[in-house]
């Protein structure tokens, strides 16, 4: 996480327990159209409290009722989707 911080790369840990990536409005929470690394904790036990503390953002997607988790990989295509979402307009953003 040092030399990503180093590179000018922004931490952003997903966590269910964490502000929703976008609020009621619609407004982001999260900038996600600089150079982000985005860590994604798995189904049972999430991300390491460690990873959480040292982010710079954290982000949750917001879940009905009765929906605890996503699979770990559906997680990060909707926070890529989300990224992408916001890079849109930015021709020098390639994703």
């Amino acid at each position: 996480m040092a030399q990503l911080r180093v590179a000018g790369v922004k931490i952003v840990a997903a966590s269910s327990h964490s502000p929703a990536v976008r609020r009621a409005a619609g407004d982001a929470v999260a900038d996600l159209r600089s150079p982000v690394a985005i860590f994604i904790g798995n189904e049972g036990a999430g991300l390491a409290r460690e990873i959480e503390n040292a982010a710079d953002a954290r982000i949750a997607i917001p879940m009905r009722d009765g929906v605890e988790s996503l699979n770990a990989g559906v997680a990060a295509s909707v926070v890529l989707y989300e990224a992408a979402q916001q890079r849109k307009g930015f021709a020098s953003e390639v994703i």
